[in-house]
């Protein structure tokens, strides 16, 4: 039975692009229903050192930032409740990827943080974004936050 209805959610699935507080906003539609939505921001190096700086030491930052223009941070992810444990967060996050990359970013930052109805943990969320091949920024403890994640792309 629930492989029919992921069947039917997918078959109308779209997804929006706009701008909320500044930030660039992708709005996920089953049919004409919203289900939910990303939050990401795409910074060039310089403007990324203000943002960055906030999260890891310059060292670290000059290490991941080395020979690259353009990067990528999602900022957050949210699927309404209803709509939760049906596969649209994985296709919004693939989304979302897809269109930070189009942007020409050599690689993309995720926070392994709860949002909105904060159904995954810290560590259910750190697993969730592993599948898409992100890894621990650093295991540093002069790091200011240690749950930040990354992923090169090619």
């Amino acid at each position: 039975m629930k492989y029919l209805k992921l069947y039917e959610a997918f078959s109308g699935i779209r997804f929006v692009e706009g701008n909320s507080g500044g930030f660039k906003k992708i709005l996920c539609f089953n049919n004409d229903e919203r289900v939910g939505f990303s939050i990401y921001e795409i910074y060039s190096k310089e403007e990324g050192n203000i943002i960055i700086n906030n999260y890891v030491t310059k060292d670290i930052y000059d290490k991941i930032t080395e020979n690259i223009e353009k990067f990528g941070i999602v900022l957050g992810i949210e699927i309404y409740k209803e709509f939760q444990n049906l596969k649209f967060g994985k296709e919004l996050f693939i989304e979302t990827l897809k269109i930070i990359k189009s942007n020409g970013c050599n690689f993309i930052l995720v926070e392994a943080e709860p949002l909105g109805s904060k159904t995954k943990s810290i560590n259910e969320l750190t697993e969730w974004y592993k599948s898409f091949g992100f890894e621990m920024l650093t295991n540093n403890p002069h790091s200011k936050i240690d749950n930040i994640m990354i992923k090169y792309l090619n």
